[in-house]
Order: C-alpha cells, then sequence, then structure tokens
C-alpha cells in the first residue's frame, strides 16, 4: 500500500509565497500543476457547496477518486467552504473531484507552521 504524503494542518500559521492556482471541480479528475514556491506547505480553499477529494502527485496523471463504502479510493476530502492546510512533500501536480459541479479549488503555496 502506498503511503501518502500528505500532512494536515491547522490554517492558524500560513504565509503566503506565491500565486494561487484554481482548479474548477466537476464529477471528472483534473488536475493542476502547484505553483512553485514556498517550503512545501499549500494552503486548499474549496469555494463551493460539494466535498472535494483530492490527490497528490508528481506529475499530470494523478487523479483523484471519491471513496465508497467498502472500496478505498485515492482522495483526501474537504468539506464544503473550508480551508485546509497540507504538506505536499513532493507533490507537484494536485487533482481534485467532486460528485457535481460548482465548486473550484484553489491552491495556494506558502510557508506553514
Amino acid at each position: 500500500m502506498a503511503t501518502s504524503p500528505v500532512r494536515s494542518r491547522p490554517t492558524a500559521v500560513f504565509f503566503t509565497a506565491a500565486n494561487t492556482a484554481a482548479l474548477t471541480v466537476t464529477a471528472t479528475s483534473a488536475n493542476v500543476a502547484i505553483p512553485v514556491g514556498g517550503d512545501g506547505h499549500l494552503l486548499l480553499t474549496n469555494d463551493g457547496t460539494n466535498i472535494v477529494y483530492i490527490a497528490l502527485g508528481t506529475d499530470n496523471t494523478v487523479a483523484a477518486a471519491i471513496p465508497v463504502n467498502g472500496t478505498p479510493a485515492n482522495g483526501i476530502p474537504l468539506l464544503p467552504n473550508t480551508q485546509m492546510q497540507i504538506f505536499a512533500g513532493t507533490g507537484t501536480y494536485i487533482a481534485a473531484i467532486a460528485g457535481a459541479t460548482g465548486n473550484t479549488l484553489f491552491i495556494t503555496p506558502g510557508y506553514g507552521a
């Protein structure tokens, strides 16, 4: 079983280091390159009414999936209209998927606590 480099952190201490990327999230997985900057921490913002599932990868083939009962999938949930700070490790791309349209995932690199 592969391990994920993602570590969740509170968003209380975060300093922006580069431009924010936006990813329109639909019911089909899509990905975008993570903007370069910071120390590997990302502030993820789910602007939408659905849970967004995210996955990190090292190239543009990374895909996120929605887990179903009894079947694990490559997707970390980010609740509607919330933020989460993560450590991306070696991740250079981020993918996202939702159960419906109407979400934008904002990815901001920076320095976290």
